[in-house]
């Protein structure tokens, strides 16, 4: 195993036990662990105890473990989108949990707040919050740009259209209409909603194919790229799901650029522990574990699963097993998150993912292109792909037993408990075959 990964694993339990254990606990188990490395199995590589060290630090100084006291005057910075926003820095430091808020008479934006929270659910961390004092964080240029074209391509398409285009490729999921979300929920493909590694893998492809039209060196088009990617990332409302996304993209044309062979799963270990030291709280965030699970099981289980032997039908058959695998390892997640088991999103998978994206290409070439054009050609198609995936939506949530609710809280331990088994069963399997 590489230095990269065994950091990578070392970082993600440490991210995973914020969750599960007190702070106070979570050091002395790192400290155990490094302690029992060290002198047990007489490792000696600086990065397996540098980096460990380093990410309690960041932990520590970056977040906010205290309750919201109603008495107190808070700063919190958050995102508003009609009167409702979640609290992205209580006090200049991440909250522990997600802790969400209304405000009244406040128009739409990025804000810093001084004021009073008053907790209106005993069950869910949600306040009422009162403004004292609000500063309006400015948006940057990239921002700008963005948000002055999707104005100019919303006139030729329907609302539930343009904030449907708003929510895939700007990141602003919240301004999708809430029932085509408790739809995409309970046919089991709310990952399409979410930035990543496919709307990632997308706006790479487009800019390499219309790079190719040019006669440029390979290294240009690939830092060419690269620098578009990142003004992109500038653009869009940032999640820890995206920023995976873009790492891995980043690291994918940095590869390119230097000759280098990919590692995939170098890679995926650099994103993982550059997105816990941005974002120590990543595991928080609903988007941002449905996208490492996917990417987990297609680095590290599809391939254990798929079919090698020469088949005329083999490429369509390796298609499906993927998405069976990727939809056996969200499952357990999805039940936590949304207590709900997705019986038959495979099927619904398998048809909305195409159609999903068909809409990021055609959506993420509707801000580079002219509006004579995007009006013509573009949007016609935009809204005809739209139309067709909330008929499928409509037709797909008529079905019976399509996913199932259930009330039963499971804690994050048994969560982790089932998937400890359920690597180890896919392991096996794997190993029994090859024997």
């Amino acid at each position: 195993m590489g230095s990269i990964i065994f950091t990578g694993i070392e970082i993600l339990v440490m991210g995973i036990g914020l969750y599960t254990f007190p702070f106070l606990i979570l050091v002395l188990m790192t400290v155990f662990f490094l302690f029992y490395l060290y002198f047990g199995f007489k490792i000696k590589k600086v990065i397996y105890y540098i980096l460990p060290i380093l990410f309690l630090i960041r932990i520590f100084f970056s977040v906010n473990f205290s309750e919201i006291n109603s008495e107190n005057i808070i700063m919190i910075e958050t995102n508003i989108a009609e009167g409702k926003g979640r609290i992205e820095k209580l006090e200049n430091k991440f909250p522990l949990k997600n802790i969400y808020i209304s405000v009244e008479n406040i128009s739409d934006g990025r804000y810093i707040f001084y004021g009073k929270a008053e907790k209106v659910s005993k069950e869910y961390d949600f306040y009422n919050f009162q403004v004292l004092e609000e500063n309006k964080i400015p948006l940057n240029k990239f921002q700008i740009f963005f948000d002055k074209k999707l104005n100019n391509l919303k006139k030729y398409i329907s609302n539930r259209c343009g904030n449907f285009l708003e929510g895939v490729i700007l990141g602003e999921r919240r301004y999708i209409y809430k029932d085509i979300r408790e739809k995409f929920a309970y046919c089991g493909v709310a990952h399409l909603l979410a930035i990543s590694g496919l709307h990632i893998g997308v706006v790479i492809g487009i800019i390499l194919s219309v790079l190719k039209t040019f006669k440029i060196k390979k290294e240009k088009k690939n830092l060419i790229a690269l620098i578009f990617l990142s003004f992109y990332m500038l653009g869009i409302s940032g999640s820890p799901s995206s920023f995976r996304a873009y790492i891995m993209g980043a690291i994918f044309l940095l590869g390119n650029m230097f000759y280098e062979k990919i590692d995939i799963k170098k890679s995926f270990a650099l994103a993982i522990i550059i997105n816990f030291f941005i974002y120590p709280t990543s595991f928080s965030n609903i988007s941002f574990v449905f996208s490492y699970m996917c990417l987990f099981s297609i680095i590290y289980i599809y391939p254990r699963c798929r079919i090698l032997k020469k088949s005329k039908y083999k490429n369509i058959l390796n298609f499906f097993i993927m998405i069976g695998v990727i939809q056996i390892f969200i499952t357990p997640i999805y039940f936590y998150f949304f207590k709900t088991v997705p019986l038959f999103s495979y099927l619904t998978n398998f048809i909305l993912t195409p159609l999903g994206t068909v809409f990021i290409i055609f959506g993420f070439v509707s801000f580079f292109v002219p509006e004579i054009i995007f009006k013509i050609i573009i949007a016609p198609i935009l809204q005809g792909v739209y139309d067709l995936i909330e008929k499928l939506l409509n037709i797909f949530v008529e079905i019976p037993y399509l996913a199932i609710k259930c009330d039963t809280n499971l804690s994050l331990k048994f969560i982790i408990f089932i998937y400890i088994m359920l690597i180890i069963l896919f392991y096996k399997k794997s190993l029994s075959n090859k024997k």
